[in-house]
């Protein structure tokens, strides 16, 4: 099961920032009420910060969503940024679903924009 919570910030230039923390299970059981929820606040933010830190099991459900959401927010003008992914079972996960990457995708001009860039 995934846990997850977030909070949407003001700065002081009127843009909004959500900061999601995940915990437990990213996984395609979880992935719709997710996705759903980051979808929404990518609508009403200029920026998600998701921490998956505290994420205890990932499949390639879950790194699918978080690279669909971050291709949706470059399409946006909109910026994904992941933390929290150096450790736990993401190394691991990342590496054998082939999303570890010393460069951005394409979908992208600036190569140095992607989540999965080490």
């Amino acid at each position: 099961m995934i846990d997850f919570s977030y909070k949407t910030i003001t700065g002081e230039d009127g843009g909004k920032t959500a900061h999601f923390s995940l915990q437990g299970e990213l996984t395609i059981a979880n992935a719709e009420a997710l996705r759903q929820t980051l979808v929404a606040a990518l609508d009403e933010c200029g920026e998600l910060v998701v921490d998956g830190s505290a994420v205890s099991e990932l499949d390639l459900a879950a790194m699918q969503l978080l690279c669909a959401l971050h291709r949706a927010a470059v399409a946006r003008g909109k910026n994904v940024v992941l933390r929290g992914i150096e450790d736990g079972c993401w190394p691991e996960a990342l590496a054998l679903a082939g999303f570890s990457r010393h460069e951005g995708c394409a979908h992208t001009t600036d190569k140095t924009k992607c989540l999965w860039c080490s």
